[in-house]
């Protein structure tokens, strides 16, 4: 859920070509996952570690990285973090 309390689509299912969503997360892990779209995913707040078969990323607040499309990742943090994340 969002701060207004509304759930969040999944977003292969969101009819738009493009959108942007901001979400505040626990310390901890996202576990591993895809996506029909690609995304670019940017700590807002607190840094995370995005882990796929290819390597593993530390992104500090107001960096980003790129996720192509089907590629299997996780996200993990030791704080509460801000993750923004650009579907496309």
């Amino acid at each position: 859920m969002d701060t207004l309390g509304r759930m969040h689509s999944d977003p292969d299912s969101v009819p738009c070509p493009a959108f942007v969503r901001s979400q505040r997360y626990k310390a901890g892990e996202i576990p591993a996952h895809r996506h029909k779209r690609g995304q670019l995913l940017c700590a807002s707040e607190g840094v995370i570690t995005v882990r796929t078969d290819d390597g593993l990323w530390v992104i500090p607040p107001q960096r980003a990285v790129w996720i192509a499309p089907g590629t299997l990742h996780a996200t993990w943090s030791s704080k509460s973090f801000r993750l923004i994340a650009l579907w496309v």
